[in-house]
């Protein structure tokens, strides 16, 4: 049955940001390779990626992924660092900040944009797990705070569901960089912490044998 293809509403689109998908084609023939624009207005012919445009809704785009990244790059880069340090940090994440998002809306750059999140989500986990060991006197609740690191990592990830795993990837980085340089870790956090961050720390115990150690 013949398929009727659907008539954007805002016209044909002109976004150069799209996943390819690779089909596995038989033994006697070559692979076939389909663009995720075969699969755009599927639900309406308003929307393109409906998933991605709704969980837009919890986390928006490229503006708000800097925004998240670079207070938490300052508060690590800094954490018990001296004033003039702290200035200069503060001042150079600030030009960056800048540099990046004008170039990127300006220009319709996406590589500068993508490069530098990837660096900074590097960056604040592996700072985090350095301060984590500094900040956490118990080997029991430092592994848990780290494996609880893991898994907010683990949500920023490229699919349909891309702004609401990451949005939960972003609490967790807000909530360990604000516990580790609050002050030393002395009590278990989990429990506090917001759906569904405590489940998920107890499969990730499950897996490690974490659990057992206690």
């Amino acid at each position: 049955m013949a398929t009727i293809p659907v008539v954007p509403f805002w016209g044909p689109a002109t976004s150069y940001l799209k996943f390819v998908m690779i089909f596995q084609a038989p033994p006697d023939k070559q692979a076939t390779y389909v663009s995720n624009l075969a699969f755009d207005y599927v639900v309406t012919r308003f929307v393109a990626e409906f998933i991605n445009t709704f969980s837009s809704l919890i986390f928006t785009d490229e503006l708000s992924m800097h925004l998240l990244t670079t207070p938490l790059l300052y508060r690590i880069l800094t954490f018990k660092a001296s004033p003039e340090r702290t200035k200069i940090v503060g001042i150079v994440l600030s030009v960056l900040f800048t540099i990046v998002m004008v170039v990127h809306m300006v220009m319709n750059e996406f590589l500068l944009h993508a490069v530098s999140f990837g660096l900074a989500v590097y960056m604040i986990a592996t700072r985090t797990s350095k301060i984590i060991t500094q900040q956490v006197p118990d080997p029991f609740l430092r592994k848990k705070l780290r494996n609880i690191s893991f898994f907010g990592i683990c949500m920023i990830c490229p699919s349909k569901m891309w702004h609401i795993l990451t949005a939960i990837g972003g609490y967790v980085a807000v909530v360990l960089v604000d516990l580790v340089t609050t002050g030393e870790v002395h009590e278990d956090p989990t429990d506090d912490l917001a759906w569904p961050i405590p489940p998920a720390a107890r499969f990730i115990e499950s897996l490690t044998g974490l659990a057992k150690q206690k």
